[in-house]
């Protein structure tokens, strides 16, 4: 941790930043001088005097170790903060376009919490998937699993959150095709569908599956529906890089399915982020009207931190509560968050490292836009 403003601004004029992401809670930079290490810097003042905090103690109670975000915190005072601002203008290198080209190496990460942020690593049986006619090579995975839950409708086939929105973002034009992934094949416990969940994410990736070769970023195509055997781009790249199938029946990008399937089975990853998007019950209309009656402005921010460390540490609140507003919060940031998944070969052996990224709280603020989102997704689930 970083918490001197004059410290970190000399770092930052003697080397060179760049801006790797920006998302609504935190800007995210490389360093020269660190390489493997993403540094998140929250934007919000408030979030600033509570980020640490955040990741010492909810996560603490809401992610086994071996899960926990690799990145370290910077901390600033409002006066450093400001210092920061003006200096990310004129020293860093912004490059919004290409948001996140360059992937950490998660295996490689200097921390000064090494206990909470260095994620353990296990290896897959070698020589089961690919046969690498390369060097030593490492692939760095995105994977947006989104919400498992479902809809309450009174039509079974129609209830799939993902899914429902697929329809909504094809009506506004977002999107030319729906995907045929669907959250629930690769939440549940059946191997086939969660090999097939993970073809459709390769086939239909949208900003739900990202992949890395030495940290470079694999260009990745949609193609309509995203049928299972749409994945010819990727199977080409994998195969001009030396990751060749070793089922001469399965394709390099089905090897790979295969792959993830059984690393995220052996890190348990998918169990625990269903189990923490289930933390609550409440609809999103619930949640805000709870709001208010609470006395919250749900126009601002973030609700206090010491609501989201009782609902961490209790996993569940008396209704009607902080706390019981804060379990809607942590399960909405879980139902959006990511999990990334680098992989290492070397001489057949394939070294696998598994966490969460995305994970600061949802804030108040988004409480309107899922209240309309829900009523959109209700209305098109009545209407299929």
């Amino acid at each position: 941790t970083v918490a001197d403003a004059t410290q970190i601004l000399t770092v930052m004029m003697a080397d060179s930043w760049t801006l790797i992401g920006k998302g609504n809670a935190n800007l995210v930079y490389k360093c020269r001088s660190y390489p493997g290490t993403a540094f998140r810097i929250p934007q919000n003042g408030r979030q600033l005097e509570q980020s640490e905090a955040y990741h010492r103690t909810v996560l603490s109670d809401l992610l086994p170790l071996h899960l926990r975000c690799p990145s370290l915190i910077v901390q600033l005072d409002q006066q450093g903060w400001q210092a920061f601002l003006d200096a990310s203008s004129t020293v860093f290198t912004a490059d919004t376009h290409t948001s996140m080209e360059r992937m950490p190496d998660m295996t490689a990460i200097p921390s000064t919490w090494p206990e909470l942020l260095r994620p353990s690593t296990f290896q897959v049986q070698p020589d089961a998937y690919f046969v690498l006619q390369a060097a030593p090579t490492t692939l760095a995975i995105e994977i947006k699993p989104k919400c498992g839950l479902q809809v309450p409708t009174t039509t079974a086939e129609s209830n799939c959150r993902y899914c429902l929105t697929q329809h909504i973002k094809l009506a506004k034009g977002k999107i030319k095709h729906r995907s045929t992934y669907c959250p629930r094949q690769l939440f549940s416990d059946d191997k086939t569908s969660q090999v097939n969940a993970l073809l459709a994410l390769m086939a239909s990736p949208q900003n739900n599956f990202r992949l890395w070769h030495e940290q470079d970023s694999v260009p990745m195509q949609e193609h309509q529906r995203g049928h299972l055997d749409q994945c010819g781009h990727l199977d080409q790249y994998l195969q001009s890089t030396g990751f060749l199938s070793t089922d001469s029946h399965a394709s390099p990008a089905h090897a790979l399915a295969s792959l993830l399937q059984v690393v995220l089975d052996t890190s348990a990853v998918l169990r625990v982020v269903q189990n923490l998007q289930s933390l609550s019950t409440m609809t999103s209309g619930e949640a805000l009207e709870l709001c208010s009656q609470l006395g919250l402005d749900y126009t601002t921010d973030f609700l206090p931190f010491e609501a989201l460390a009782t609902a961490a540490a209790t996993k569940s609140a008396e209704p009607k509560t902080a706390a019981a507003l804060a379990l809607y919060l942590l399960a909405a940031t879980f139902r959006d968050c990511s999990i990334m998944v680098n992989l290492h070969f070397d001489q057949g052996i394939i070294t696998a490292a598994v966490v969460v990224v995305d994970v600061e709280p949802k804030a108040l603020r988004k409480l309107c836009h899922h209240v309309d989102r829900d009523a959109q997704l209700l209305q098109v689930a009545t209407e299929l």
